[in-house]
């Protein structure tokens, strides 16, 4: 049996179909979470494993592996990224001191959570407002060692942001 996340591809791309490598493996069943929305795929995958006479299951765990994949199912189904948007407030409404002096406005827990979802993206964007005014890192800090990190971005419609 094999198992997997997502319903595999039967078209070439940079790699031949799976479902060329699960047929010429002679699996029996292939349980398939959630079924690929890019439209190069969309159920043929499946349907080619179903009429090579393969046991085909699918659904089995696809609330967990929807959860995994939501940037890429998102961007499939939409034609957009997924944007997660990520902001700090006093009680008051504000994102920082109207003296521009610079105050956590959170405490440890909701930085943590700062990171994590840093650590699951590809990019992390900010304004060249933000960037010259909090010099902000931009980068993941989990503690546990090296970790890949994202792509920093910075919007500057108006040149402010010098190199460095």
């Amino acid at each position: 049996t094999v198992y997997v996340t997502l319903e595999p591809c039967s078209h070439y791309g940079r790699t031949p179909p799976c479902v060329k490598a699960i047929l010429e493996r002679k699996c029996a069943r292939v349980v398939v979470a959630v079924e690929d929305p890019d439209e190069k795929v969309a159920g043929r995958g499946i349907r080619q494993l179903q009429e090579a006479g393969l046991e085909v299951t699918v659904g089995v765990c696809a609330l967990a592996a929807s959860q995994s994949l939501a940037p890429y199912l998102h961007q499939r189904r939409s034609g957009r990224p997924l944007v997660v948007l990520k902001a700090a407030l006093s009680l008051d409404g504000a994102v920082a001191c109207a003296d521009g002096t610079s105050q956590w406005i959170t405490g440890p827990p909701a930085r943590l959570d700062a990171h994590r979802l840093r650590a699951a993206s590809q990019a992390i964007l900010v304004g060249s407002g933000t960037a010259i005014t909090d010099r902000p890192r931009l980068d993941v800090r989990l503690g546990d060692g090296p970790q890949p990190q994202p792509l920093r971005v910075v919007l500057d419609r108006r040149g402010r942001l010098q190199e460095g």
